[in-house]
């Protein structure tokens, strides 16, 4: 596994958390079983290893309550661009 190669200054903390993830891997990789080893290092390169941008926006419903619309696009395993829309309810803990 390598980590994000991306050079850019505002990727430093995406590059931490990537590296921070595989590190942990490589620490903990002989205690698992061949199993949940495979679905980990599955899991790292198809999901944390994703380049990803969301853009959302929303409006005040309640003075405790943001209903939101989000729009993430991540490059997909065929190199074309995937936008996936969602939304979301936010609600202020008391």
């Amino acid at each position: 596994m390598r980590g994000a190669e991306n050079d850019e200054s505002e990727m430093s903390f995406r590059r931490g958390y990537e590296q921070g993830v595989i590190d942990v891997f490589y620490a903990i990789e002989r205690f698992l079983d061949p199993v949940t080893r495979e679905a980990l290092q599955a899991w790292i390169e198809k999901d944390v290893s994703i380049w990803r941008v969301t853009v959302w926006a929303g409006r005040l419903v309640s003075p405790t309550t943001v209903a939101a619309r989000g729009i993430t696009t991540y490059v997909g395993p065929n190199g074309r661009a995937v936008r996936v829309r969602g939304t979301e309810t936010f609600q202020r803990i008391p």
